[in-house]
């Protein structure tokens, strides 16, 4: 059975009598204790070793016991202790980073309530850490790219982070309009408040309605008690909603008033309920058509027009798919052990297809890729399972012939799948063009390609 390994406490105290009784009754707790009696020797233990939390003095015979706290702090944890009337320092000393304070005499259980708050709150700290860092990496995989159109975006992105308007963010599903949301907030001056993503799901527009605006005690059956909503809940924040043209005309009209004013009501409520967040609009219609159409309230559109971000699709982005691709095999969470490499097949493949998915379908295909090649360094096409369209055995097409060459007179049959594939090839897999060229409907290619690669196989 495995055995956890100890938490080391290094304790820094010049009473050798409090020293020798905390060390005892740190032991005693399970931990593995160093102690040393001054500051000098503690800079000198710090120096080969590093402890996961430091109980210190702050009246050391050496050194100010502050000066040393702010040293260590960014290594480890730190207790401070204190004589009773020297509180003040202590206060002071939490104020600057410390975990916690205690005063001497130290009691065994007061000591032990302090170490495992300061352990928890540690955790806690690098768990937050962990999850801001994926957050960041994964809205650096949104941006990832130097096509021409990323980096209109990237510009758009700086622009309006630092102007501070409201922003539609528009875009195919799967392209990363969160992300890129994501990226305004944290390049703005709102970056320290709450980034609140929103997914509006047309079929529960009534609780979407509660967790926006809140509601008040019996606003409706079942609300039992006082509720704050998201554009309260993330004031001084961002609050993203993922695709307003989804909502209602009435939601619509309930967000454009605090886009206008800063002020909106809870559900039940009779007062107008202040707010300072800032609300950035996804969506992958065409808002101005569901205008025309009368699907859309006009003034919205016209208000969220000015600021727009235009996310592009994966199939406009050229080589950026590679880019994108050795991303996640590098920032992958999983089989870290395992290195990996796309094979050349695979990066032509990659470029080859139109990716209806976008980057999240990328995102997807390389991970199916690392698990499904096994022991396999090299990542192959069969290995990521792409689209239909990706691939092509025609080779070597130039310029506007076509050369459809036969050993004998073809049937109807071989120079339709000839004809496919130079298409195919022609158009890099490119579902969409070769259905118009073909004047067929999408779905039908899909099924001449799938037909295709199956009697390839």
């Amino acid at each position: 059975m495995n055995k956890t390994t100890p938490k080391k406490i290094l304790l820094v105290e010049d009473d050798q009598s409090l020293n020798k009784l905390l060390v005892n009754q740190l032991e005693k707790l399970g931990f593995n204790v160093a102690s040393v009696l001054t500051g000098q020797d503690a800079r000198a233990f710090l120096e080969s070793a590093t402890p996961d939390l430091v109980l210190l003095d702050l009246r050391l015979p050496d050194c100010n016991g502050l000066d040393l706290m702010i040293e260590v702090l960014p290594r480890a944890p730190v207790i401070t202790m204190t004589a009773y009337g020297a509180v003040d320092q202590a206060v002071k000393a939490v104020r600057t980073g410390a975990s916690d304070y205690l005063v001497k005499p130290v009691g065994y259980d007061v000591l032990e309530l302090a170490v495992e708050r300061a352990f928890e709150t540690a955790e806690l700290k690098r768990d937050v850490a962990y999850w801001q860092s994926q957050a960041r990496r994964a809205a650096g995989s949104a941006l990832v790219g130097d096509s021409p159109n990323m980096a209109e975006m990237r510009h758009l992105i700086e622009l309006y982070s630092a102007a501070g308007p409201t922003v539609l963010i528009e875009g195919e599903s799967g392209t990363g309009k969160e992300l890129v949301a994501r990226s305004i907030h944290e390049a703005s001056d709102r970056a320290a408040g709450r980034f609140v993503p929103i997914d509006c799901d047309p079929n529960q527009e009534n609780s979407l309605m509660s967790e926006l605006f809140g509601h008040e005690q019996g606003a409706f059956p079942g609300a039992e008690s006082k509720r704050q909503g998201m554009f309260e809940f993330a004031d001084q924040g961002t609050v993203f909603l993922s695709d307003i043209a989804e909502v209602s005309q009435a939601m619509q009209s309930r967000i454009l008033r605090v886009l206008e004013t800063g002020k909106f009501r809870r559900l039940g409520g009779a007062e107008d309920v202040s707010t300072n967040v800032r609300i950035l609009l996804g969506t992958s219609h065409n808002l101005h058509d569901l205008v025309e159409e009368g699907h859309f309230r006009s003034e919205l559109y016209f208000r969220l027009s000015a600021f727009r971000i235009v996310v592009p699709a994966l199939r406009d982005r050229g080589r950026d798919v590679i880019m994108l691709a050795q991303h996640f095999l590098d920032s992958r969470s999983f089989q870290r052990g395992a290195d990996k490499t796309l094979a050349p097949e695979t990066l032509d493949a990659l470029i080859g297809y139109d990716w209806p998915g976008n980057v999240r379908e990328l995102r997807n295909a390389i991970e199916r890729g690392v698990i499904v090649s096994g022991a396999s360094e090299l990542i192959v096409p069969q290995h990521v399972s792409f689209g239909a369209g990706m691939s092509s055995d025609a080779k070597g097409l130039e310029g506007d012939e076509v050369a459809l060459l036969f050993s004998e007179e073809p049937t109807l049959e071989h120079l339709r799948t000839a004809y496919l594939r130079f298409l195919l090839e022609r158009h890099n897999g490119n579902r969409r063009k070769v259905a118009k060229i073909l004047g067929i409907s999408e779905r039908n290619t899909y099924r001449l390609i799938s037909r295709l690669t199956s009697d390839a196989t």
